[in-house]
């Protein structure tokens, strides 16, 4: 049994110290400075879920949907707008929310309440004077003021719809619903696609002891690589080390490009340090991918069974995910802290190009190199060890843990376990790695569609 090499505890030290420095910046730091724009962008997209409901609904339909409550839209577009972080013009913006969803019914005087919503008169713009004009009861008298306004399309026209009538709901037949139309059954399509393959995940779930005495995958053979205690550890530090040091040093300078490159770097080097520990000389990347069972060589040379796992997996993971959610949301913790630290990212990609990147980054890169880690090092050499489910419930704790999110610890934990189950029972890492990718996929997916809805 070889002991733990001085180099060893240098690293799990600088990998501690670094993820406890970069954790407490996190919480330490408070909301982002952008964290109102998200805020807001969030709001907008609610609203128009909430208020497009009647878009979908045929017009000879014999029983049509009630007409949604907005107020809650108003209290809280009032409550950004009374931040003090909030921008000025993002304070008109959510003050002008409130003013069409009835914010005035609750508060009373108009003029009274918005003047402590919209900036000092001195900060505002035109757009701001237009807002305090209509709320002491004005009509818009130029209209080039709101044409001109630096403010989303959709507020402008949901604040010409209002103007028509100030207490009615959105027609159905009306101008604004039509132009919210398009975005309205685009959103409407990707739930219901996600709620559909969700739907499967449950039967997938009700019929498990089925399934499992049905099917079995071929196992996983014993882990390849020397034994000792500090192997799994000194691997995944250093690959940690590197990745969360290249990121800090590289991603305000070349962006998204950088994130493939921290990738690369850091994947490539955890690959290496495993080849270093193999016990029957597969040093190379193509002898330690092998050893790593990546690939379709455990599936008998075929691409099928895999993908299938991969694929059912995933439609199982969405309930699961959505229950875990659930869970996280029960959690004491900062709104800016629950975030998804992709998000921005996602925003951002506003190009073709950065679309590319970011999905290879993403979906392709992450998958690949964090499933070699986790499932396919840790998880094996754990196992052998404490058995299959201590090694689960381990290796998924370090996997949430070394994202370094905390709002999103408990769905990064139950997507580990889930990985983890996959591998152990596919005999394969292929599987996990569609699973994840399609995992990450589809939260780029739905997140770009949402995020779509706040420009």
């Amino acid at each position: 049994m070889r002991p733990a090499p001085r180099l060893f505890w240098g690293v799990i030290l600088y990998a501690l110290a670094l993820s406890s420095i970069m954790l407490a910046a996190t919480m330490a730091a408070g909301p982002p400075a952008d964290e109102p724009l998200f805020q807001w962008r969030m709001l907008v997209v609610q609203a128009r879920l909430s208020e497009g409901q009647t878009i979908l609904v045929p017009e000879d339909a014999d029983s049509p949907v009630p007409t949604p409550d907005m107020t809650s839209f108003a209290t809280q577009a009032g409550a950004l707008a009374s931040q003090p972080e909030t921008p000025a013009a993002l304070r008109e913006q959510a003050a002008a929310m409130w003013m069409i969803y009835g914010g005035q019914a609750q508060e009373g005087d108009d003029k009274r309440v918005l003047s402590n919503l919209l900036p000092t008169p001195e900060n505002r713009t035109e757009f701001g004077r237009l807002v305090a004009e209509l709320a002491a009861g004005g009509d818009l008298t130029d209209r080039q003021v709101l044409a001109d306004a630096d403010v989303s399309p959709w507020l402008k026209s949901r604040l010409t719809l209002w103007l028509k009538d100030r207490r009615a709901p959105m027609p159905a037949d009306s101008d604004h619903a039509k132009s919210e139309r398009p975005f309205v059954e685009k959103t409407a399509s990707v739930l219901g696609f996600f709620g559909m393959f969700g739907l499967l995940g449950l039967l997938l779930l009700a019929s498990l002891p089925w399934l499992l005495r049905r099917f079995r995958g071929r196992g996983l053979p014993p882990a390849p690589w020397a034994n000792e205690w500090w192997v799994p550890w000194y691997v995944v530090a250093a690959w940690f080390a590197v990745s969360a040091t290249a990121q800090l040093a590289l991603s305000s300078a070349v962006g998204l490009g950088g994130l493939i490159v921290v990738q690369l770097a850091s994947g490539l080097i955890a690959l290496r340090l495993i080849g270093q520990q193999s016990l029957d000389g597969q040093r190379g990347f193509a002898g330690v991918l092998f050893q790593l069972r990546v690939g379709v060589a455990p599936f008998g040379g075929q691409a099928m069974p895999p993908l299938l796992w991969g694929f059912l997996a995933w439609c199982a993971a969405l309930p699961i995910m959505l229950l875990c959610t659930l869970l996280q949301s029960m959690l004491p913790i900062e709104s800016h802290l629950v975030s998804n630290p992709v998000l921005p990212e996602i925003v951002a990609a506003d190009s073709g190009f950065n679309t590319i990147i970011l999905f290879v980054a993403v979906v392709g890169l992450a998958p690949f190199f964090e499933e070699i880690i986790f499932r396919g090092f840790l998880y094996r050499q754990l196992r052998a060890r404490s058995g299959p489910l201590g090694a689960a419930l381990v290796s998924a704790a370090v996997f949430s843990a070394v994202h370094l999110s905390p709002g999103t610890i408990v769905p990064l934990f139950g997507l580990g376990l889930l990985l983890a189950a996959v591998t152990e029972r596919s005999g394969g890492l292929l599987p996990a790695m569609l699973l994840h990718g399609l995992w990450n996929g589809g939260s780029l997916v739905l997140a770009g569609t949402l995020y779509s809805g706040a420009a």
